[in-house]
């Protein structure tokens, strides 16, 4: 496959895998980035630990390309320090916060977002959705979980986030956050799904170990949601192994 990786310049100048080029995760949707990859051969993306991979692989699959992330990143291919970054091996996160296992909240219907985009040609739109959203600092789209807890129990209901599990069913009615709904991140572009998320309201997704969570995200990132992912997913959440729904917070080497 062509092999892109979507680290910092310096890192990349000193330790890559061979015969990738470099193209950072925010500037993937840069014309003249899209130039450099092809258009008929399998892409693989890599980073530190797979998280922004995955983003940039979900920005790229939007935008048409054949594209896969590399699971783990950098950390999935090696143990040398030097290599990886400074990136460690996923440890566990855990802050023990309260889950929620038998409340399903009720379905209410919103209208879709409109996007600030001028252009009519669809392939220039999502272009420029795909720009749009990369311009976006990565501390803008994270969030932790005690930062979310914060919001949501501090007797001011006007900041709650709309919050979305992003986890199977089965995931989500084993133990999920009070007040999130469900959408599997598989289906989240759907627009029977879309109309479920009130698009005035600032959104946290979460997932399992913040992966899928962080896909979801560009997804609705993209088309006009400002959403963030919750960094590490339930892990971060909770030690409570079925609430986790068999998430382990290891990395192979």
């Amino acid at each position: 496959p062509f092999m892109v990786s979507v680290r910092g310049a310096d890192i990349f100048a000193t330790h890559h895998i061979e015969g990738a080029i470099r193209i950072g995760w925010q500037e993937v949707a840069d014309p003249d980035n899209m130039a450099l990859l092809p258009v008929d051969r399998d892409i693989v993306v890599y980073c530190y630990t797979g998280h922004t991979g995955g983003i940039a692989t979900t920005v790229l699959r939007t935008l048409g390309y054949t594209t896969m992330n590399l699971k783990s990143g950098m950390t999935g291919w090696t143990d040398d320090e030097d290599a990886s970054g400074g990136a460690a091996p996923f440890s566990d996160p855990a802050t023990d916060l309260p889950t929620v296992t038998t409340e399903t909240n009720p379905a209410t219907r919103y209208d879709l977002p409109v996007l600030d985009i001028t252009s009519t040609d669809p392939d220039e739109i999502v272009r420029q959705a795909a720009e749009m959203y990369c311009s976006v600092g990565g501390s803008e789209q994270i969030i932790t979980a005690t930062a979310l807890y914060d919001l949501l129990t501090d007797d001011n209901d006007a900041n709650d986030p709309f919050v979305i599990s992003v986890r199977a069913a089965s995931a989500y009615e084993a133990g999920h956050i009070e007040g999130a709904i469900n959408i599997p991140w598989r289906t989240i572009a759907q627009v029977d799904q879309l109309t479920r998320i009130d698009p005035d309201r600032d959104i946290v997704v979460y997932c399992y170990t913040g992966h899928s969570g962080g896909v979801a995200t560009t997804a609705l990132r993209m088309l006009g949601y400002n959403a963030k992912n919750m960094k590490f997913g339930m892990l971060a959440w909770t030690t409570d192994e079925t609430a986790r729904a068999g998430a382990s917070p290891t990395v192979p080497q």
